[in-house]
């Protein structure tokens, strides 16, 4: 039973990640009210709700193709090796 609700506590890192992600893509884009809203969207979402408890790999999976498009996003905005690498490492997590 530990093992259990261990598992189930690592779930709460995919939702978190697709959280922050969402906030700081929409607000760099089109303000912080923006940010909040596509957060709160995002929170309130059913299928992120539904599937951010069970042990699956939907929401992290989500979470991380996010965290990849906001790196490759900077990396457009600044073509430099640093964003390129971490735009590789964050598509390799993907």
């Amino acid at each position: 039973m530990y093992f259990l609700g261990l598992a189930r506590l690592t779930g709460i890192i995919g939702p978190l990640i697709g959280t922050m992600v969402v906030f700081l893509l929409s607000s760099e884009i089109h303000g912080n009210v923006a940010g909040l809203f596509s957060a709160a969207l995002w929170c309130f979402s059913p299928l992120v709700l539904a599937n951010s408890q069970l042990i699956l790999p939907d929401v992290a999976s989500a979470s991380l193709g996010l965290l990849a498009a906001y790196r490759f996003y900077h990396w457009l905005k600044v073509p430099s090796f640093t964003n390129a690498y971490l735009a590789g490492i964050c598509l390799g997590f993907a």
